[in-house]
C-alpha cells in the first residue's frame, strides 16, 4: 500500500524553497481577506484573544486536568458554540457513549441536569425547554463519533474522506 502510494503521488510532496514562499505569501493574502482563514474561532472572546484570534486550523490543543474536573465539558461546550457559528465539528469521543454525549450537549443548550437528561427523569416543563435546543441540535453541523475509531491512523484515514471538517476535538 505504502509503495503504491509513492507511485500514484499520494504521498509526501517535496516543496522547493520557492514553492513554500509563494505558498506563505497566498496564505497571508487570504488571511487578509478572510480573518478566519487561518483561524476557528471559538466565540469565547477571552479565549480567542489569548489564542491570538481563535483556534489556528493546523493546531493542536490540549485541554488538561485532573479526572472530573470538566474537560469534557469544557471542550463540548467550546465545539458547541464553534458549530452554532456554522462551522462544521466533529467530536471524537474514546470514553463516553452517544447518548452521553448528546445528553452533555442537550444540558449545555438548555440548561437542564445532565443527569436528568441521561436517565430520563424529565417533567413536562423539561420537555418543553429542551424543544428549541433540540431543534439547533438537529441543525447544527456537529458530528459525533463514540465507536470505530481506535487508533489515530484509523482517525486520520476518516478525516481524509471529510472535506469541511472546521475542527476536531477528541475526547
Amino acid at each position: 500500500a505504502e509503495l503504491q502510494e509513492i507511485e500514484t503521488g499520494a504521498g509526501p510532496k517535496l516543496k522547493t524553497g520557492a514553492d513554500a514562499a509563494k505558498g506563505l505569501m497566498a496564505w497571508i493574502q487570504a488571511a487578509q481577506e478572510n480573518p478566519e482563514h487561518a483561524v476557528v474561532r471559538t466565540r469565547y472572546s477571552y479565549l480567542d484573544a489569548k489564542l491570538g484570534g481563535g483556534l489556528v486550523k493546523t493546531g493542536l490543543y490540549v485541554i488538561g486536568a485532573r479526572p472530573g474536573m470538566g474537560k469534557t465539558t469544557a471542550a463540548l461546550n467550546i465545539a458547541e458554540r464553534i458549530a452554532d457559528n456554522g462551522k462544521r465539528v466533529l467530536f471524537l469521543s474514546l470514553e463516553m457513549s452517544l447518548e452521553q454525549i448528546v445528553s452533555k450537549r442537550l444540558a449545555i443548550l438548555s440548561g437542564i441536569s445532565y443527569n436528568a437528561l441521561y436517565t430520563g427523569r424529565l417533567g413536562n416543563d423539561d420537555f418543553r425547554l429542551i424543544s428549541e435546543p433540540r431543534q439547533r441540535m438537529l441543525e447544527s453541523r456537529f458530528d459525533t463519533i463514540t465507536d470505530g475509531v481506535t487508533s489515530a491512523q484509523e482517525l486520520a484515514v476518516l478525516l481524509r474522506t471529510q472535506k469541511d471538517i472546521d475542527v476536531v476535538f477528541v475526547d
